[in-house]
């Protein structure tokens, strides 16, 4: 198994997900686009030089309704998904550079007291770019 079998796997399970979704959305749009409504009625029009002409007056009404909600599990799955990809990179990232398994690491989506990454990073102590070095055949695959 490779250092980041798991990430990959996570990132893959997304593209289903999200593929399933497109999917999902084209055959919606199919079904609804044949439905769209224009309601005509002859009228009359004037002109801004003042003369009127006939003609039809139409409005297109598009019934959209709720939308399935498939769409949102799928959407949260790929979600969830890219974001368990995220962890794995960290938890390889602490176990590479620590030397041994370090328990309960996670990518940092949240911050406080205006924390950002860099800062997060440094607080774990990892030298990111040396390690990152090591990962480098895994992201020329």
């Amino acid at each position: 198994m490779q250092l980041l079998d798991g990430a990959y796997q996570r990132v893959k399970r997304a593209g289903i997900h999200l593929a399933n979704l497109k999917r999902r959305s084209n055959i919606l749009w199919q079904k609804k686009r044949g439905a769209v409504v224009i309601p005509r009625k002859p009228a009359t029009f004037l002109l801004p030089d003042g003369r009127k002409i006939k003609g039809v007056l139409g409005s297109a009404a598009f019934p959209i309704g709720p939308t399935p909600q498939i769409f949102s599990i799928l959407a949260g799955e790929v979600i969830y998904n890219l974001r368990a990809s995220l962890d794995y990179l960290v938890y390889e990232l602490a176990k590479v550079d620590s030397g041994y398994v370090v328990d309960r690491t996670q990518f940092p989506i949240t911050f406080r007291n205006g924390m950002h990454i860099a800062d997060t990073l440094q607080q774990l102590k990892l030298d990111v770019t040396q390690t990152l070095d090591m990962f480098k055949p895994e992201f020329q695959r």
